[in-house]
């Protein structure tokens, strides 16, 4: 892949500045494609900057700004670390929604 034509370098480089994580995607997938466009959009980039591409790219697409800011706060230096950020706020956000609505139920309950 080293010497692809530049065309194709060029192609993997636009799919890869353009992806957007899929509705259903995991974010490990979504990690996942990123690294394999960066490798095939950059291949004479050495190792750490292509998981810093990746890395910035993946917290970009993080829609929520309360976990891409939990995320962001807690530097993470490669994609494996922002994946794992990610996916804890994530949980933690939707256990504190699903105590509110237990909560609430229970209120409406006594009423």
């Amino acid at each position: 892949e080293r010497f692809e034509p530049s065309c194709r370098k060029e192609r993997y480089q636009a799919q890869f500045q353009t992806r957007k994580r899929k509705k259903e995607e995991s974010w490990a997938d979504f990690a996942d494609s990123l690294r394999t466009l960066v490798d095939k959009a950059y291949p004479d980039l050495e190792d750490n900057a292509k998981e810093q591409l990746a890395l910035n790219h993946f917290v970009s697409q993080i829609e929520n700004g309360q976990v891409a800011f939990s995320v962001r706060q807690k530097r993470p230096k490669a994609v494996d670390e922002a994946v794992s950020a990610t996916m804890e706020m994530e949980a933690y956000i939707d256990a504190k929604t699903i105590s509110s609505v237990v909560k609430w139920e229970v209120v409406l309950q006594i009423l």
